[in-house]
């Protein structure tokens, strides 16, 4: 089977979620697979690539944080190394 290639766009409201429910981030940071998965609403046997959530930009207000989760609002993501 093949990888699940989660979008820039995903990534975004996956890390939102995880910024605006601490549950949710906790769970990210504990068992991240199952929480990507949930999100993606993915079978448990198709195989994901996990990342770590990034902090919170102190610049995002909770107006655009709700954006994100919803899919109306787009953060930049800037990925190093």
């Amino acid at each position: 089977m093949a990888n699940k290639s989660v979008t820039s766009q995903e990534w975004s409201q996956i890390f939102a979620k995880a910024w605006s429910d601490p549950s949710y981030a906790d769970l990210l940071r504990t068992d991240p697979t199952t929480a990507v998965r949930q999100h993606l609403k993915v079978h448990d046997d198709t195989p994901l690539d996990i990342f770590l959530v990034p902090p919170r930009p102190a610049d995002l207000t909770d107006e655009q944080l709700e954006g994100v989760v919803k899919g109306t609002y787009n953060i930049a993501m800037t990925y190093c190394c």
